[in-house]
């Protein structure tokens, strides 16, 4: 299935974006979730996942423009959730990485549950790394970042471990 969707925090700004459906022997099609990775496998331990993947925003959340890596994920308050389908791990996840500017507090839930915690001290427009310890046993997920705090918060890729 071929879609698209907002960028850039306008519609004049699009994203193409692509699903595999199955279509069963009864000739019904299951719900098509939208995801980070379309018709690849998820997301695996030590992937580079970008901010701009995020395949659900709600809030002020939206993917803008960046100069070191495109585009972000930027424009976060408080409140604000991002989601990413999804990510799979044979041996349970242990850390989060995240590559990020600003300010804030991000608790991160794997399938709903609550994995881990991140705080981001950096300043506005100014990149900084931190990590995170993650509790989540081996399994597929939908990952989503709740953004608790934010002071010119921005995000630009996370790694999972």
């Amino acid at each position: 299935m071929f879609y698209h969707r907002c960028s850039r925090g306008v519609q004049q700004h699009r994203r193409l974006c692509i699903e595999p459906i199955t279509i069963r022997p009864d000739g019904t099609i299951d719900e098509v979730k939208m995801t980070s990775q379309g018709p690849g496998e998820p997301f695996g331990p030590g992937e580079k996942i970008y901010g701009y993947q995020a395949c659900g925003l709600k809030g002020t959340a939206y993917i803008g423009l960046d100069e070191r890596y495109e585009e972000k994920l930027t424009n976060i308050s408080a409140g604000d959730e991002a989601v990413f389908r999804y990510v799979k791990s044979e041996e349970g996840w242990k850390e989060i990485s995240l590559v990020c500017a600003g300010k804030g507090k991000i608790q991160i839930l794997m399938n709903g549950a609550e994995a881990g915690c991140a705080a981001v001290s950096g300043e506005k427009g100014a990149l900084c790394s931190v990590s995170a310890v993650l509790h989540a046993p081996a399994g597929e997920y939908e990952l989503m970042l709740k953004f608790q705090e934010s002071d010119g918060l921005e995000v630009m890729e996370l790694v999972l471990n």
